[in-house]
């Protein structure tokens, strides 16, 4: 038997039920940019104990380049919570 790939898989193994999960879907354009980071990003605290304001803070920045975007995040990370990453 073969496989039909223009049908999606069935909806259990995409939204397992009962899980509580929204999907939601964003239409990319190009040059756009897409940050993965571990929870670790927003759960760090500064002095104060406040959490690192990430998206505030991604909302202030150039766009540009991948890595300079990395240098920059890792650089605020580093000021925000005194100067060690955990």
């Amino acid at each position: 038997m073969g496989t039909d790939y223009g049908h999606p898989p069935p909806r259990s193994l995409t939204e397992p039920a009962g899980s509580g999960v929204e999907v939601e879907t964003f239409a990319f354009r190009e040059g756009d940019t897409v940050l993965l980071h571990p929870d670790g990003v927003t759960a760090a605290r500064d002095g104060s104990g406040a959490f690192h304001p990430l998206t505030e803070r991604l909302a202030g920045w150039p766009p540009g380049d991948p890595r300079a975007l990395l240098r920059l995040l890792r650089q605020d990370l580093l000021d925000h919570v005194g100067g060690r990453l955990h």
